[in-house]
């Protein structure tokens, strides 16, 4: 329980942890008798939906919703500030990246401009959590969706249901996040058609992006594996198949008379 262990490293009963509330952060930095480093890790997080499924099929809708997406303002609204904004799934940590492609990037106004463009006729969408963290996510977006007149409405399911509902298919939006190794093949088991009714949460079937994920574990030669890469990259932004929102930070907490030397990127 992430309050039960923060009174106990505040206590002296353990000298570190890596779990406390997201509220509690800035009240430890005031705590002269601890120490707290915020890790960035590589669990990318970002906002999926079906693909498959109107009126997310439509390029325009989906772009809408990348544009009209605040990242820091959910971030801080319901993380307490705890997350690293990003709008990619992977960054040049990740071996194969190329960096060549960007997504949309805040703005209502082209938001609205992507709206008007797309199919969308003001029904309602229905944004699913699979926790509490994911839930005040979705409160957040709501908001931020209203803002360009999508209406959608947030229900929060059981998370086993809630998983079993993302592998089928069955769900218009929600929120999730991925940690694999620094190396952009393992996204393999998200983005490729293969893993359709698995990790593939948004059903995405693209010929190219199979081509480049099952080619890139043959090459060796990084500028051309990254190069490889590229049409993954291009697919996801131009297409609006996912829209990255941040990377999870792990809360490292501990008795200042410690000394934290080195940190990774899993967080710990």
């Amino acid at each position: 329980d992430t309050n039960a262990s923060l009174m106990a490293v505040e206590s002296g009963d353990v000298d570190m942890t890596y779990s406390i509330p997201s509220i509690a952060v800035n009240s430890v930095k005031e705590n002269d008798k601890l120490g707290i480093e915020l890790i960035p890790t590589i669990g990318s997080c970002y906002i999926a939906y079906n693909i498959e499924k109107a009126p997310f099929d439509d390029v325009n809708f989906r772009l809408a919703l990348a544009c009209a997406t605040n990242r820091e303002e959910i971030i801080n609204t319901a993380l307490d500030g705890m997350a690293v904004s990003t709008d990619v799934l992977w960054t040049e940590q990740w071996a194969g990246d190329s960096s060549t492609y960007g997504p949309e990037t805040y703005d209502v106004a082209k938001a609205k401009e992507y709206l008007a463009k797309s199919n969308y006729n003001g029904e309602t969408i229905t944004y699913v959590a699979g926790s509490d963290d994911y839930k005040k996510i979705g409160v957040g977006m709501q908001q931020q969706y209203a803002a360009i007149g999508v209406n959608m409405e947030v229900e929060q399911l059981e998370t086993n249901t809630w998983v079993s509902d993302m592998m089928s298919g069955n769900y218009d939006i929600t929120f999730t996040g991925m940690s694999f190794d620094l190396d952009v093949s393992l996204w393999k088991n998200a983005l490729h058609s293969s893993a359709i009714n698995g990790y593939n949460f948004s059903r995405l079937n693209n010929p190219e992006v199979d081509a480049a994920f099952d080619a890139g574990n043959s090459i060796l030669d990084a500028a051309a594996r990254a190069k490889n890469y590229e049409v993954i990259e291009k697919v996801l932004y131009e297409e609006g198949i996912v829209i990255p929102v941040y990377f999870k930070v792990s809360p490292c907490v501990y008795n200042a008379n410690l000394t934290v030397a080195r940190t990774y990127p899993l967080g710990f």
